[in-house]
């Protein structure tokens, strides 16, 4: 047996006859004041907090002796997103239904996915009232599911009750660059963007029946190359956004609709925010070039314009009476006299006496 004080979560065993108790404090920010509590048919405990909705599977199985049972909580995330105080829990026939301060949810106790798949009736919407009442739920012996809040008590009748299960098709409708717009595509290309504009907006629509109730929720995210979300929200309803400043890059934009908390619908655009030209390495590089250049640009100019000291000195004196001939336009040179010797194997040649000998 469990109740749900506010403040904390309480425990009796009637075996045992022993109750415990975890309670809030600051000292344990994981745990919550609970206010409503149900265990389904599965052995599973939900449990209604100040902060959503929650579930410990198999609760019959828990040592509560030897584990904190706030450890072992699973958070259901309610659709909107609503994490408003939950204030009562039903079990139907197909239904887990929770009360909140902002709508009925009805969790679907037969699907099978990633995520539950939850119908919401909203207040002041389309249910009278602005919140649920503590407790204030009852299934009758006909069928119907009777609900409590400030306007009164609203009848449901589950078997007529009938919900949109439908796909949805997104399509970018705008996408603008500054005060530019920017073509888009049918396949999922965003055209190219000016450079300098880097405040990013777009709108887009989803496609589907428009006479059945709007209960689309949107996941947007901006992706760079590395995987890195530069841009993300959560759970929204709008349909149009802006980002103030994109860094250049190659960027994938993933809209995704959630209907019922289940995804209905996807869409994925690329788009490439260009460089500006002082944001290329090689524009730096080339300014360094330049800088570098001048001091020796300098230099070479200076050393052009001094004037040549070998040029100044006066041509050298000969003594008086020596005539030196100048240099005719063919010239021989002789080379100085020297005697041969002969190979080795080879007869030396005869030699012609000189002329001293002939005197003799």
């Amino acid at each position: 047996m469990a109740w749900a004080p506010f403040a904390g979560l309480a425990l009796y065993d009637p075996r045992r006859d022993t109750a415990v108790s975890w309670l809030r404090s600051s000292e344990y920010p994981e745990r919550i004041g609970a206010m409503s509590l149900l265990n389904d048919e599965k052995g599973t405990l939900w449990i209604g907090g100040n902060n959503g909705l929650y579930q410990l599977p198999q609760a019959h199985r828990f040592d509560y002796e030897k584990m904190d049972v706030f450890r072992y909580l699973r958070k259901i995330s309610l659709p909107g997103p609503d994490t408003s105080l939950v204030t009562f829990l039903g079990n139907t026939g197909a239904y887990i239904v929770a009360g909140t301060q902002r709508a009925v949810h009805f969790i679907d106790k037969q699907y099978r996915g990633p995520r539950p798949r939850i119908f919401t009736l909203r207040y002041e919407r389309d249910i009278a009232g602005v919140s649920s009442e503590q407790n204030a739920v009852l299934l009758d012996s006909k069928g119907y599911l009777w609900i409590g809040s400030q306007a009164g008590a609203t009848r449901i009748d589950l078997q007529n009750l009938r919900f949109d299960t439908s796909a949805t098709k997104i399509r970018l409708t705008e996408f603008q660059a500054g005060d530019a717009l920017v073509p888009i595509n049918d396949f999922g290309r965003i055209g190219r963007i000016p450079r300098r504009k880097r405040n990013l907006a777009f709108t887009f629509t989803p496609s589907g029946n428009t006479f059945l109730k709007d209960d689309l929720y949107f996941d947007i995210a901006l992706v760079n190359q590395r995987g890195d979300i530069r841009y993300q929200r959560h759970g929204v309803v709008d349909k149009s956004y802006a980002m103030d400043y994109v860094p250049s890059g190659q960027y994938t934009l993933h809209i995704t609709a959630y209907k019922h908390n289940v995804v209905s619908g996807q869409a994925v655009y690329r788009l490439k925010v260009p460089q500006n030209i002082d944001e290329s390495p090689w524009f730096w590089l080339g300014v360094a070039a330049l800088l570098l250049s001048i001091p020796f640009l300098v230099y070479r100019q200076r050393q052009r314009r001094k004037p040549c000291s070998c040029s100044s000195a006066p041509p050298p004196k000969r003594p008086n009476g020596s005539r030196t001939a100048r240099p005719g336009p063919v010239q021989f040179l002789q080379p100085p006299f020297h005697q041969q010797r002969p190979a080795l194997g080879a007869e030396p040649l005869p030699q012609r006496p000189r002329d001293h000998a002939r005197h003799r």
